[in-house]
């Protein structure tokens, strides 16, 4: 939505307010996500064993939030609102920085006090390579993702 009030030449104060609005769902489906269960190592070509119940990852898909499968495939054009998207889906939240704070960012998770920390690409949106290990690594260690 945020391309599109770019386009229709809205004022920045609008755009950013759409995209807070996307912040807010996107927080909002992560907290709903905790409590889905997580069919570890099942199969994604089958029928789901559970009778009815949804898998985290098939929430997450169907809200349009980014799931482990394309960032685990680590593709060269990985954006940093996708990792926002990913991390939001496990809880974390981006802490708002300080006017001088540069292109850092930093995620915790409010329930595991876990903190996630890199540099925002610029200039253009896609993740560096070893951004994409460091969050691969981190969410493994973490027991997030196999």
């Amino acid at each position: 939505m945020r391309v599109y009030a770019k386009q229709a030449k809205q004022s920045l104060e609008v755009q950013n307010h759409i995209a807070e609005i996307k912040l807010r769902a996107e927080r909002r489906i992560g907290e709903f996500s905790k409590e889905l269960p997580i069919n570890k190592g099942a199969r994604t070509d089958l029928t789901s064993p559970h009778d009815g119940e949804r898998s985290k990852t098939s929430f997450l898909s169907e809200a349009g939030i980014a799931h482990p499968e394309r960032f685990l495939s680590k593709p060269k054009d990985f954006t940093y609102d996708e990792l926002k998207s990913l991390l939001a889906g496990f809880g974390y939240e981006k802490v708002k920085s300080g006017k001088t704070s540069g292109s850092r960012a930093i995620f915790v998770n409010p329930e595991t006090k876990h903190i996630i920390k890199l540099h925002k690409p610029h200039p253009r949106p896609e993740l560096k390579r070893y951004q994409l290990n460091y969050i691969e690594e981190t969410l493994r260690n973490r027991e997030l993702i196999q």
